[in-house]
């Protein structure tokens, strides 16, 4: 390109040249034509500039980019005159300075343009400065290309790369473990052996090097790893830019380094040496060069005796040629090399141009076509002569055409005469094959990646087994192209494989294949064997027993994996297809029949986890309602026992003084008459005894003993009541089921109770309304039921206090507290107990937790928390019962006890 861009700078008009100029133009007029035709047919856009950066001309793309129409449109117009951006403009001039000034070329500079139709387009442009025969730079030559579809690619290879970043780290042990053999294998090559990392901040690195470092730079490997900059020093300085550039443009473009270069090693040797490298874009945005350098100095040696012999060979060559023939001959040969077809048509669509590498590929020689009519030889590619029919019509045609088995990209142009008439058509085929199957395994690797990402993701939802696996099956039908695909899970008690999951063409699960027992069949083989059964010949498999099944279908492979997980075999996995299976699917098919099987185990642990869990919920709550029954029943065992003993102790006085009161009553009646018979017959006693007789005021005691004596009487009675009270309440321990009175049991309670219902200084009487129905005599446990009464009335009595002490000075109007107790026969076996109360009520947010043990809403050391749930248990477990409860937040709360009247003892042992 370099020698073409100084060949075409000598054709820069010149007031010193212009003589020539039209002579060499009246002596090659057709061989210009047909250079500016290649010109307009390359798919590059071509223009070139005087020093003052002022267009001299162009090819038919940049042209048409420009906006100006024909080519000789842009002579005498400056980069402000066309439709780039302001900014566009300067920097395009800062360029062609800087080529002109420094007289070296710039190529591969990407950069945008803003082109005639208003679109931005990214470009990859070449800059070559142009001289003339003295040597001087008299212009600057340019060609750019079209890379905005490329740099789309890199976007989208970018976030590729973000995908593909996870796998690199699976391998890196087996990568550090191949490092070792290969450092043992690179220590004995010659030259030296390396890795290079440039890393996206910028920074550099040597990974690793091989010992050859010693040989060619006399420095040990770990001095360079340590500091990379050693190897920098040692490069002459006039080598090193050049070095540097060709690092950074094989950063830029990915494309193969190579370079020569010169060094001083620390001991003062003059070494030439050729560096070669492949560099790799990593996941984390990084660029990694793995090469080697090896010694040329004897090489250089030679090439420098060979260069000075060439360029006086060259001296005398260009003396003696011209320079328009020069370049038609060098433009010729890099058609003839190019993988390209560049060809012409005449009117007649005949060929009369021919060449480029391209032909060979047809099995055909530069030229050999001409004068054959392209109708001919192209009659079996009807879209081929469509698409030149349409440039004989006046259109540009471009299109990607497979012939004999290579991909072509076209481009046809109809070639006009001065007076606009269409005189033949011109064409440009560039061999894309390459270029296709590494698109085509580009998307083969990514659909691929995408599958195994949703394997992964589906192996690791939520859900039961069976959907999971399902998934999987629609996974590889879809990523796989696969007719239809099932997995089968082992059932190691039956030792048979069971369908779970069918996708495809088949999606049921039951049927003959539903159960497969190991060792039968092809699937059951594959689980016996532990080993995958691979075909791409359905046909001749002697495993696939219904061949007219296969052929009717269509099938053409089959694969099958066992799915194996720490050496135990919990499925298979296998699938039919239509096409034969390539060994990267088969490659993805394997590494998924791994992840299936890690998901299946993990899975098959969570349930059996999941078991575990749920009996080990279930015995902790047997757990806490067995401690907590025992806590209670052996805190009211106690105190049943203290109540019993009290109730002892306080009847045997009360019994002396009741039992007493008779005598002291008939004793004092008796004094009394004695009295009342000496005042009568001694009506005047002497004054001592009148003094003492007004003293003590004997008619009013006499008056007040009688009151006294009552007193005495109903309170010995009131604390026979107590006793009583007591003793019934305290029948805690007693086992067996009895007939007893259920308002007897209310009424203790309440007794007891009495205490906390009595106007305290802070709040008024606990007023009790009591509605007994006429219930019969019930079977039960009294103690318990006396303490669920107990339970309950004390709850009501706490909230009643609780809403007192929070409402009862602040609101005027607060009504009474007040507790209800209401019995009923609700059947001929059933009767109810229903205790209601008018304080704040229950919280809706702890309905749920109201009878689980050890839940209270009470402050720390008011209540244990067990007593509801011990309720629930004496009336729903003991007595076969229900005890429920109502509750409106603000209006109080309702308990209801509903019990049988009589049991039947079996069936109530036996719960």
């Amino acid at each position: 390109m370099t020698d073409l861009g100084n060949k075409l700078g000598q054709l820069i008009p010149h007031k010193q040249l212009e003589v020539h100029n039209h002579q060499v133009k009246m002596e090659f007029p057709q061989s210009q034509q047909l250079l500016q035709l290649v010109m307009d047919n390359i798919p590059q856009s071509i223009f070139w500039k005087d020093c003052n950066g002022v267009y001299l001309g162009c090819n038919r793309n940049f042209a048409r980019d420009a906006g100006v129409g024909e080519p000789e449109n842009i002579i005498g117009k400056t980069d402000y005159d066309l439709p780039w951006t302001c900014e566009e403009a300067e920097w395009y001039r800062e360029c062609d300075r800087r080529v002109m000034e420094e007289g070296i070329p710039q190529l591969h500079i990407h950069e945008t343009q803003q082109q005639a139709d208003g679109k931005q387009f990214w470009v990859d442009t070449n800059k070559i400065p142009l001289r003339d025969y003295q040597g001087n730079i008299v212009g600057i030559l340019g060609t750019y290309e079209d890379i905005t579809e490329r740099k789309q690619g890199e976007e989208s290879l970018k976030k590729l790369k973000n995908t593909l970043e996870a796998k690199i780290e699976e391998r890196t042990t087996q990568l550090r473990q191949v490092e070792t053999r290969l450092s043992r294998i690179t220590d004995n090559l010659p030259g030296m052996i390396y890795q290079f990392r440039l890393d996206s901040d910028g920074s550099v690195s040597f990974p690793y090097i091989s010992s050859g470092c010693r040989e060619i730079y006399g420095l040990e490997p770990q001095q360079v790893q340590q500091n990379y900059e050693l190897l920098y020093n040692c490069v002459h300085p006039s080598d090193f830019p050049g070095l540097e550039e060709s690092i950074l443009t094989s950063a830029l473009t990915l494309e193969k380094w190579e370079y020569e270069w010169r060094i001083t090693t620390i001991s003062g040797q003059q070494k030439w040496l050729r560096g070669m490298s492949k560099p790799e874009l990593q996941l984390d945005g990084s660029i990694v060069w793995d090469g080697c350098i090896v010694e040329i100095t004897k090489r250089k040696k030679a090439e420098a005796e060979l260069k000075e012999l060439n360029e006086k060979l060259e001296a005398r060559v260009e003396e003696r040629t011209l320079e328009l023939r020069q370049s038609e001959k060098r433009l010729r040969t890099v058609i003839s090399y190019a993988p390209i077809i560049l060809f012409a048509l005449d009117r007649e669509a005949r060929f009369t141009f021919s060449d480029g590498k391209g032909l060979q590929a047809l099995g055909l020689k530069s030229g050999e076509v001409i004068g054959v009519s392209v109708y001919e030889f192209y009659q079996d590619f009807p879209e081929i002569l469509a698409q030149i029919d349409s440039a004989f019509a006046g259109q540009e045609v471009t299109d990607v055409v497979k012939v004999n088995g290579i991909f072509f990209e076209s481009h046809y142009s109809p070639q006009r005469n001065q007076a606009g008439e269409i005189i033949g058509v011109t064409g440009l085929s560039v061999d894309i094959s390459e270029r296709k199957k590494v698109e085509a395994a580009l998307k083969e690797q990514i659909q691929l990646s995408v599958f195994r990402a949703s394997i992964n993701s589906t192996l690791i939802a939520s859900g039961n087994l069976q959907h999971i696996l399902q998934h999987c099956t629609e996974l590889v039908v879809k990523y796989l192209d696969a007719a239809f695909a099932r997995i089968w899970t082992l059932n190691p008690q039956e030792n048979v494989l069971e369908l779970q999951a069918s996708a495809g063409i088949y999606t049921h699960i039951n049927g003959f294949h539903g159960r497969v027992p190991v060792g039968k069949y092809k699937i059951g083989l594959i689980a016996q064997e532990r080993q995958p059964h691979l075909t791409n010949s359905v046909q001749t498999d002697p495993r696939v027993t219904d061949k007219k099944w296969a052929r009717e279908e269509s099938m053409v492979a089959f694969a099958g994996y066992p799915l194996i997980f720490n050496h135990k075999l919990v499925g298979v996995i296998a699938m039919f297809a239509r096409h034969e299976l390539s060994e990267s699917v088969l490659n993805e098919l394997s590494f998924v029949a791994n992840e299936i099987s890690l998901g299946i185990s993990r899975k098959q642990a969570e349930i059996q986890l999941h078991h575990k869990a749920n009996e080990l919920e279930k015995t902790l709550h047997e757990l806490k309602h067995a401690q907590a029954q025992l806590i209670q029943s052996e805190k009211m065992s106690s105190l049943g026992q203290m109540v019993a003993g009290v109730a002892h102790e306080i009847n045997n006085p009360a019994n002396f003084i009741y039992g007493n009161l008779t005598h002291a009553r008939e004793y004092t009646r008796d004094l009394l008459g004695l009295l009342e018979l000496y005042q009568k017959k001694y009506p005047n006693p002497p004054q001592e005894i009148k003094r003492e007789i007004e003293s003590i005021e004997l008619d009013f005691l006499i008056h007040d003993l009688t009151k006294l004596f009552r007193s005495m009487e109903e309170g010995t009675r009131r604390i026979r009541e107590i006793v009583i009270s007591l003793r019934n309440f305290s029948r805690l321990d007693e086992a067996s089921f009895k007939q007893v009175d259920i308002h007897e049991g209310i009424e203790s309670t309440l007794m007891i109770l009495q205490n906390r219902l009595k106007a305290k200084s802070n709040r008024p009487e606990i007023k009790v309304f009591k509605n007994y129905g006429d219930l019969p005599q019930v079977e039960c446990y009294p103690g318990q039921l006396n303490q669920v009464f107990m339970n309950i009335l004390i709850n009501a009595i706490d909230s009643l206090e609780s809403d007192i002490a929070d409402n009862y000075n602040h609101l005027p109007e607060f009504p009474s507290p007040q507790i209800y107790i209401q019995t009923k026969k609700i059947n001929q076996n059933r009767i109810s107990v229903n205790i209601t109360d008018n304080g704040a009520g229950i919280e809706p947010g702890i309905f749920a937790k109201l009878f689980d043990p050890f839940f209270t809403t009470k402050d720390v050391g008011k209540g244990t928390g067990l007593g509801l749930s011990i309720s629930y248990q004496i009336i729903v477990d003991e007595h076969g019962g229900n005890l429920s409860f109502e509750s409106t937040l603000g209006t109080g709360a309702s308990f209801t006890i509903e019990i049988p009247i009589t049991h039947s003892l079996f069936r109530l042992h036996s719960r």
